[in-house]
C-alpha cells in the first residue's frame, strides 16, 4: 500500500525540519515527551497535534501510521524504527510520485 494522507503530511514536516539542519533524533525528542528514548502512543498524537499535522486526519490513517511505525514489545516507537519510517516512507513517496511501485 502506499503512503496515506498523513504520512505525506508528516513525512513534509520533517522534511522541513532537515532542511533547517536539525536532525532525526531532534525530531524523535519532539515525540519523545518523557525523554525514556521510546515513543509511546499517546506522546506521538501529542507531537502530531502540535505540528498540526492531524488537521483532517482520519483515524483510519492515525492508526495506520501508529502501526507503521514499528513497535516494541512494549507497544512503543524506538528511534531506529522512526528513523527508518522516515527513510522508507521517503523513498516510497518518490517512487509514487515518478509513478513506480516502491520499495
Amino acid at each position: 500500500p502506499g503512503a496515506t494522507a498523513l504520512e505525506r503530511k508528516l513525512c513534509r514536516v520533517l522534511e522541513r525540519f532537515e532542511d533547517k539542519g536539525h536532525s532525526v533524533l531532534q525530531a524523535f525528542d519532539h515525540f519523545d515527551r518523557d525523554g525514556a528514548g521510546r515513543i509511546g502512543r499517546e506522546e506521538f498524537l501529542e507531537g502530531l497535534r502540535d505540528l498540526k499535522v492531524l488537521k483532517g486526519a482520519r483515524e483510519a490513517d492515525v492508526e495506520l501510521l501508529v502501526k507503521r511505525l514499528g513497535k516494541n514489545k512494549e507497544g512503543k516507537v524506538s528511534l531506529e524504527a522512526f528513523d527508518q519510517w522516515f527513510r522508507d516512507t521517503k523513498e516510497l513517496i518518490i517512487a509514487e510520485e515518478e509513478g513506480g511501485a516502491g520499495p
